[in-house]
């Protein structure tokens, strides 16, 4: 693909309509009654304020000795060049939106080609999301902003940091592209299957290699037509985790960024995404939920601490003295991974964010997905 975004030159088919005249000595009230067009519309062509259309074509093609194709030919390539200056003289003004983004962490993933030119930045960056203009990409993203669920780091206010969402829409469209490859032969989201599902992964949180435990997640869920997947952050982007559909909206999506590099972490934005996807499903369109609502967050986040760790156990565990033996014991007693109660305690801060981490499955050595 070119890194050019327009023609260098391309001038308008009535200046060669000019120079016909000259090579056949003929006068524009000659051509206008040839033609049957009128001298003022031929007029208006020569000077390049008026375009060729087929009908022109054709009787300038019983005239000129040049087949209609030509003309409307030279229209076609000189309608395409001024089209791409106006989209230029757009694009230059929308250097802020263009600079939000990480281009040059997209570049390296191959998902824009690499330039240095602003506007030809700007054009890559509006083919990757597959909208026309800037105005298009609000439309499309943005409004879908106050849709998508996406555990974070810190709540930020969208309107106001272009490039925290910037970065959080790339992070999703590369998802969007990075799932299609995978779910061809998936089924339609089936939130009943998906509720079905949930209890056996918690089984899951004694394999300690990334990996297998993405491949055997997406068995466990491939019945109720979701897909998970890790795909690195984007630079500076502060996400854990996001649910979307793709495949039309056929297929939800569970997207983990792996920060925090550890097993209690996944698991624990894993359970957040699926509470969305049970309480919203498809029903926002292919991002789901609302960063927004920080009590709906509450609730996920409510969701995924109770079905890791059962709160009336954990009610009565923490009665009693927290310790090494104590939190093995219990962790036994709950048929759960101990680096799982080990987070929630860290993060509740019941104990440091140092203490015990041995306990825990780190990933920060080891390979995931995507």
């Amino acid at each position: 693909m070119t890194d050019k975004y327009y023609l260098d030159y391309a001038v308008h088919p009535g200046e060669y309509i000019d120079e016909l005249l000259e090579t056949y000595e003929m006068s524009q009230v000659d051509l206008a009654a040839r033609t049957h067009i009128s001298t003022k519309h031929l007029n208006q062509i020569i000077k390049g304020k008026a375009n060729i259309t087929s009908a022109t074509a054709l009787a300038l093609e019983a005239v000129l000795d040049r087949p209609a194709q030509y003309w409307l030919s030279l229209q076609a390539k000189y309608d395409e060049y001024t089209a791409r200056k106006d989209q230029a003289a757009a694009l230059l003004n929308q250097k802020d939106w263009i600079s939000s983004f990480e281009y040059a962490d997209l570049s390296k993933r191959g998902c824009v080609l690499e330039t240095r030119d602003p506007v030809q930045k700007g054009i890559n960056l509006l083919r990757f999301f597959q909208v026309a203009t800037v105005d298009a990409w609000k439309e499309v993203w943005v409004s879908n902003a106050q849709d998508i669920y996406c555990r974070s780091a810190a709540h930020t206010d969208l309107d106001t940091a272009w490039s925290t969402y910037s970065r959080l829409a790339s992070w999703i469209r590369i998802g969007q592209l990075e799932a299609e490859r995978h779910i061809d032969e998936y089924p339609a989201f089936h939130s009943q299957n998906l509720s079905r599902s949930v209890y056996a992964l918690r089984q899951l949180t004694f394999i300690p290699e990334p990996d297998e435990v993405i491949l055997k997640v997406n068995a466990c869920l491939k019945s109720a037509g979701v897909w998970v997947q890790y795909v690195q952050p984007v630079m500076g982007m502060r996400a854990y985790g996001a649910s979307f559909m793709a495949r039309s909206g056929q297929v939800a999506c569970i997207q983990l960024s792996g920060r925090g590099k550890t097993s209690d972490q996944f698991f624990f934005s894993l359970f957040h995404e699926i509470n969305h996807l049970l309480k919203k499903g498809t029903s926002h369109g292919f991002l789901i939920g609302s960063t927004k609502d920080k009590e709906e967050e509450k609730e996920a986040d409510g969701f995924a601490g109770d079905l890791l760790v059962p709160p009336q156990e954990y009610e009565d565990f923490l009665c009693k003295p927290i310790s090494r033996e104590s939190i093995l014991k219990f962790s036994r007693s709950i048929h759960i991974h101990p680096g799982i109660v080990v987070g929630r305690l860290q993060h509740e801060k019941r104990i440091p964010f140092n203490q015990y981490n041995d306990l825990k499955i780190s990933w920060r050595q080891q390979s995931v997905s995507v």
